[in-house]
């Protein structure tokens, strides 16, 4: 019997991105992948056996529709993965605060809320901080994010005061050296085991790791004690995902994460040796379910 799955595309990147295709070869006959963008509106999406996301990259500029496109999924009974209660939780990177609260190592972090006004020159008086990190609560590839520092607080407080009279919540972080100095860790586990990591370093003079800015990869082994940590993370989530990409930075032996990605990754399979038939055999294990399991 065929298996049809969709991985979700979007229609400014609608095909299939390279991790996907690297994965083709090692899937069954019996599994069929098509690139479909989430918001094809002709699609009838109880045509597929499951859904995968994977490069819906425009999301965070169009929320409420992908909220609703969400939300009609899970009222068809259309089997999504990761799985919808997931990515809703993890579309809002106030996730980081529940799992401070779990006991998960995050930078230090100030919330800035929709309806407040801010002045970061004081923010970064009264934290210490000689420079910071301000980016959307709802945001990917760096979008809106920017380093401030007290010359140009000035500046960078009318703009984040003009996002948050948006409707856009904002965190701002203490800029991590680490990130340029060694650079920012990534971590891929595929149903919950882990799989590979790698080194993300940023251009020259910026602190944004994304190839989109100019920031290069570096093959690398994570130590033991990095990936025991980022295990942990994982298995706080209260289901089991399909794909989950841990990136940090190492500070001294502790890993202090900066994001759970669990929506549309890159995963990097270049980068792990097998990492492209330890994501085909994810596949084809979620595939034997109808929905996540609990940990």
């Amino acid at each position: 019997m065929i298996s049809r799955i969709a991985m979700i595309t979007s229609r400014e990147n609608p095909e299939l991105w390279e991790d996907d295709q690297m994965v083709l070869p090692f899937l069954p006959s019996t599994i069929e992948i098509h690139a479909v963008p989430w918001d094809d509106t002709e699609v009838d999406w109880s045509d597929f056996d499951a859904l995968i996301l994977r490069g819906c990259w425009d999301y965070h500029r169009r929320l409420p529709e992908f909220l609703a496109w969400l939300a009609h999924c899970e009222q068809q009974g259309i089997a999504v993965f990761n799985p919808i209660p997931l990515v809703r939780w993890n579309l809002d990177k106030h996730y980081l605060a529940e799992l401070e609260q779990k006991g998960v190592a995050i930078p230090p972090t100030q919330w800035l809320e929709p309806g407040q006004t801010c002045d970061l020159s004081a923010l970064l008086k009264n934290q210490g901080w000689e420079k910071a990190v301000v980016k959307p609560a709802v945001s990917l590839g760096a979008w809106n994010t920017w380093v401030i520092q007290p010359e140009s607080a000035a500046a960078d407080t009318l703009r984040a005061n003009a996002l948050l009279q948006e409707g856009i919540s904002l965190l701002v972080q203490p800029f991590l050296p680490e990130v340029q100095d060694e650079g920012e860790w990534s971590l891929l586990f595929f149903q919950g085991k882990f799989s590979h990591a790698l080194l993300k370093r940023p251009a020259g003079g910026d602190f944004r790791v994304q190839h989109i800015h100019g920031g290069t990869l570096h093959q690398a082994e994570a130590p033991e004690w990095m990936i025991s940590q980022a295990q942990g993370m994982v298995d706080a989530l209260p289901l089991l995902p399909l794909y989950a990409r841990v990136d940090g930075i190492r500070r001294n032996d502790q890993f202090l994460l900066m994001e759970l990605e669990l929506i549309e990754p890159v995963l990097y399979l270049s980068q792990g040796r097998g990492a492209a038939q330890a994501w085909a055999n994810a596949i084809k294990d979620r595939m034997s379910h109808a929905g996540g399991e609990p940990i």
